[in-house]
């Protein structure tokens, strides 16, 4: 079997486990949320919090589940390595929560967000229990078990959108006493905060189904490798931190910066957020892809000393996010559906923020050397680089030319970092890249979503889709004319 093929397979797994509860999730967030919300800045608010969820999230788990995958493929005793990286990560989920517990009032003041102090408190338990439950799902990854990975992953969303249904559809309904009640007990007192009151009992749940897992955990903490793991994983904290200012703190930055005031920008950041999450459908595969590769690269790294399968991949990957870049412009007119009519007024960001992904899932690719060969310190020089390109293009054009500013800065960023994290990669770890295949492909890309948008304001919806279904049968085609043996083997 290829390791394409072998890949690709996992992919498909992991893609199970990661792609159907997001894709779920985008269903809620998304598409009943948009119709459900008729106040956008709602859903700007809901993005926003989520926002510093991600940051958050980074610190408390100190990227000990990548520390894990390097030290736990080596080691012997991998129980030993997995109790080393829990431990922290308990104690430190224990104490921040404690903190954030006692000063909520204060932050939520300094958010803007006064009036809504149980926000910042279910946030922070929201944060703790998933912290802690991300090094198990670091585990099953590990050991390949995709099964308890997929179960796990799907429960959480699943249960987040029984519980949103439960408080905003059934008990109205059948029992509106009962659920005044709730919302009285835990201060929610409009739709957005049974939203994020959902959310907090579906990761407590899920902390409660991980107990048997708690249990099997044989407990030892070993400082000496404790040390060498943070020392190992401490530049990724930097690379994730500023990974989440690339992708996740547009809303954030529109907030403050967007030059109105917070509500109004709160209100602009919502139809932001709707768009961003059609062209989430990419970042799908994206995700898929970094879940199954990241362990798997590690497995293989002795296997393939040649170096010859990252070129594959990479191309492969291209290839497949070109097809899903396309498809989605063709089909953007059905795709303005899935918002609310309010939301559709920023769909014309889709396009550049499905290039943004793109280049973000290439640089996956292109990054991975120094995961592999220990020089993280150089992926976070890259991201802290590429945020700060996040961060100047934001401030410096939101308030200028509006939201799009955002997209502007994320197409800027990761193309920023992919030839970054290529060039180093060529000095410390040389990989041999088919670059003019890869380029082509995006030049290709970038010819026909030009020319789809451009044709879609001149001809109707289905002249428009029919030009893409022809463009995407003639890639696809040449693509299993001339690159099938290469990727398959």
């Amino acid at each position: 079997m290829s390791i394409i093929k072998k890949l690709a397979g996992e992919t498909l797994i992991y893609g199970m486990a990661s792609i159907f509860p997001r894709m779920l999730n985008i269903l809620m967030t998304l598409v009943y949320l948009t119709y459900r919300f008729k106040d956008t800045e709602d859903y700007g608010s809901y993005n926003e919090m989520y926002a510093y969820v991600t940051i958050f999230l980074t610190i408390l788990v100190y990227r000990l589940d990548t520390a894990y995958f390097r030290y736990g493929s080596r080691a012997e005793d991998k129980a030993n390595v997995f109790s080393t990286a829990l431990i922290p990560v308990i104690v430190s989920a224990v104490v921040v929560v404690g903190l954030v517990l006692l000063f909520s009032q204060s932050i939520a003041d300094w958010l803007s967000y006064g009036d809504k102090p149980h926000y910042i408190q279910w946030f922070a338990l929201i944060i703790g229990f998933d912290a802690i439950a991300t090094l198990f799902y670091g585990k099953f990854r590990l050991a390949s078990q995709p099964k308890r990975f997929l179960f796990f992953r799907v429960a959480n969303v699943v249960l987040t959108i029984v519980f949103i249904l439960l408080f905003l559809e059934v008990l109205p309904r059948i029992a509106p006493d009962l659920g005044q009640r709730i919302g009285v007990f835990f201060g929610a007192t409009k739709e957005l905060d049974f939203v994020f009151l959902a959310n907090l009992l579906a990761s407590g749940s899920i902390l409660l189904l991980l107990i048997p897992e708690f249990v099997r955990v044989k407990w030892s903490l070993d400082f000496s490798l404790l040390k060498k793991m943070l020392f190992y994983s401490f530049p990724l904290i930097i690379v994730g931190l500023a990974g989440n200012i690339n992708q996740a703190f547009a809303v954030p930055l529109q907030k403050y910066f967007l030059g109105a005031d917070t509500a109004a920008n709160l209100s602009d950041a919502g139809l932001y957020a709707a768009a961003a999450k059609i062209a989430l459908l990419l970042n799908l595969f994206t995700v898929a892809f970094n879940y199954a590769a990241e362990p798997f690269f590690f497995n293989n790294a002795k296997e393939d000393k040649e170096k010859k399968a990252y070129g594959q991949v990479a191309l492969a990957f291209t290839i497949v996010c070109v097809v899903v870049i396309i498809g989605i412009v063709t089909f953007s007119g059905l795709a303005q559906y899935l918002v609310g009519e309010k939301y559709r007024a920023s769909l014309f960001i889709v396009p550049w923020l499905l290039f943004a992904y793109f280049f973000l899932g290439l640089y996956y690719n292109v990054a991975i050397w120094f995961k592999l060969s220990d020089k993280t310190i150089v992926g976070a020089m890259i991201s802290v680089l590429g945020a700060l390109i996040t961060l100047f293009v934001s401030i410096y054009f939101l308030p200028r030319v509006g939201t799009i500013a955002s997209a502007y800065a994320a197409v800027m960023t990761y193309a920023f970092m992919i030839v970054a994290g290529y060039l180093t990669g060529q000095r410390y770890y040389p990989i041999k890249y088919p670059v003019k295949k890869i380029l082509s492909y995006v030049v290709v890309a970038a010819i026909m979503t030009i020319s789809l948008v451009m044709l879609r304001s001149e001809v109707s919806m289905i002249a428009s889709m029919a030009v893409g279904v022809i463009y995407l049968i003639g890639l696809i085609t040449y693509v299993w004319k001339h690159e099938r043996k290469e990727l398959l083997g």
